[in-house]
């Protein structure tokens, strides 16, 4: 049972009184910035993204032949020298990215993350891996080892 002297309504704030200071505020230094800020540039009216472009070429067989022999050039004149990582084994069957990521199932953005080193696919990604690129496990692992080193 409540004492009618008593007050059962709910206060916010902070509760001042006889026993209660005041709460002070302590000096402070307010930092202001006043910097502007760039509008992004527009893109020109016939502005076409790389992608578009690549999908556009590879719309018919000469032209995705052709894209799979640049990438084969490419992984053979500037990764040759260099231990082989995942790309190597990607641009040898004139894959993109987003090709193997069609062939295992996923998304290109993984493939980059798995070739960059910088995740570590699960072992049924990893089986996938292995045969749609014609490699072994031991391969693979060192291939992402070599990845996994680089800066």
């Amino acid at each position: 049972m409540r004492s009618p002297s008593v007050s059962s309504s709910a206060t916010t704030g902070t509760l001042v009184g006889p026993d209660r200071p005041r709460p002070q505020s302590a000096p402070a230094k307010v930092i202001y910035f006043n910097f502007a800020i760039e509008p992004e540039a527009s893109l020109p009216s016939d502005f076409v993204s790389i992608d578009s472009l690549i999908d556009e070429f590879e719309a018919d067989d000469a032209g995705r032949e052709a894209m799979a022999e640049a990438r084969r050039f490419v992984g053979e004149r500037f990764y040759s020298s260099a231990p082989r990582g995942l790309a190597t084994f990607r641009l040898a069957k004139g894959w993109s990215q987003k090709r193997l990521a069609q062939q295992l199932g996923t998304s290109q953005s993984h493939i980059a993350r798995i070739e960059a080193g910088q995740s570590d696919p699960q072992i049924s990604t990893v089986r996938r891996l292995c045969e749609v690129l014609g490699i072994t496990i031991e391969q693979f692992e060192s291939a992402f080892t070599q990845d996994r080193q680089l800066p």
